[in-house]
């Protein structure tokens, strides 16, 4: 017998919408590097290739925290845990935006993908 109380309709509704949230903002943190490209290359003064390490860094980190992920995470209470995942993704993403040269940029890269590709599973 389990111990879970069905949920009315309204919050249903609220945990679909914040479902939502919470995977639209992993896609959207993964794809606003990409236009951010000639900018990013110009201000820290990186190459295309360091760049493409940006862009990787965040895949792969969010490939290997998912896969990683599903041998613990479920040890844990949903709900903390993807509040602790989301507030670390936020933390990281928002490093990314102050990140001064290329190797913070790229280990606060690599940290929000982590979080994010958790957290989106």
């Amino acid at each position: 017998m389990s111990n879970t109380v069905p949920l009315s309709t309204r919050h249903e509704r609220i945990v679909l919408i914040l479902l939502t949230c919470v995977h639209f903002t992993h896609i959207m943190d993964y794809m606003i590097i990409m236009p951010l490209g000639a900018r990013l290359m110009e201000t820290l003064h990186i190459s295309p290739g360091q760049f493409g390490e940006l862009v990787a860094a965040y895949s792969l980190a969010a490939a290997l925290t998912g896969l990683a992920g599903g041998f613990f995470l479920d040890r844990f209470e949903r709900r903390r845990a993807l509040i602790f995942l989301y507030a670390g993704f936020m933390l990281a993403t928002l490093a990314c935006a102050f990140a001064p040269n290329f190797h913070f940029l790229l280990v606060a890269r690599f940290v929000a993908g982590g979080f994010g590709g958790v957290a989106g599973s």
